[in-house]
């Protein structure tokens, strides 16, 4: 079971897919089911400090996720995406065309399932402790519903808010004042091309899409004219 938010903010990656890989049931035809498709931003902050804002942007349609965050120019600074159908994700740097495709998300038998937390959660409370429903009330121009969490371990208490017609959480709150929540919500259907690397995109390895350093092929020299390989240096001139 690997779970892919957990290894890219290790290296720096601003940006983080909250999905888990794990084997696919019996009988599954594996992948995910939107109820609706929408988009929306992704906010996140502390209350004590509310002017300091992570702010990303999620695509969520049928044919999967993706993640943006925001960037210092027109386009964003990083892309996550993870593909229902091809039961794959990537990580990609628009601004220099590279992409890293997540390992094992394809192989057979491996599906990419449902174990999301907080914000997208397909469940309240999932990994939270005990759950229970409050009330009710309006966030983003939508109806919610409210949950309360008992929490697990020194996190304490987790208040949420399940939106009944996305089917997902877009609102969570801890109990030290961090928010994570969706905001200027648009349902709609998706561009199916939003859920996959651009096709001229360039794949990559994790090195290069974290430290910018290209990993050369392994140089073999040209066969010589007797059929061996030719050499160079100090042995060629015995």
């Amino acid at each position: 079971m690997l779970t892919w938010w957990r290894l890219f903010p290790l290296a720096g990656f601003l940006l983080w897919l909250p999905v888990t890989v794990s084997p696919a049931p019996a009988g599954s035809e594996g992948g995910q089911r939107v109820r609706i498709p929408f988009s929306a931003g992704l906010f996140r902050y502390n209350k004590e400090l509310p002017q300091k804002v992570v702010r990303a942007r999620v695509m969520y349609g049928r044919e999967g996720i993706r993640r943006e965050s925001a960037g210092h120019g027109q386009g964003p600074r990083a892309v996550a995406i993870l593909n229902f159908k091809q039961r794959k994700a990537w990580f990609v740097a628009p601004e220099r065309e590279i992409y890293v495709e997540a390992p094992g998300a394809d192989q057979p038998g491996v599906e990419t399932g449902d174990m999301r937390q907080g914000v997208l959660s397909a469940v309240p409370c999932q990994a939270h402790g005990e759950g229970r429903r409050t009330g009710s009330r309006t966030h983003a121009g939508r109806r919610v519903e409210v949950w309360s969490c008992s929490g697990t371990g020194a996190g304490g208490q987790v208040l949420q808010y399940y939106d009944p017609e996305l089917g997902l959480v877009v609102r969570q709150e801890t109990a030290d004042g961090h928010v994570e929540e969706l905001r200027e919500i648009r349902t709609g259907e998706q561009d199916s091309a939003l859920f996959a690397p651009p096709r001229d995109f360039r794949k990559t390895s994790l090195r290069e899409l974290f430290t910018g350093i290209v990993e050369l092929p392994v140089y073999v020299e040209p066969r010589g004219e007797g059929g061996g390989e030719s050499q160079t240096g100090p042995e060629s001139d015995r």
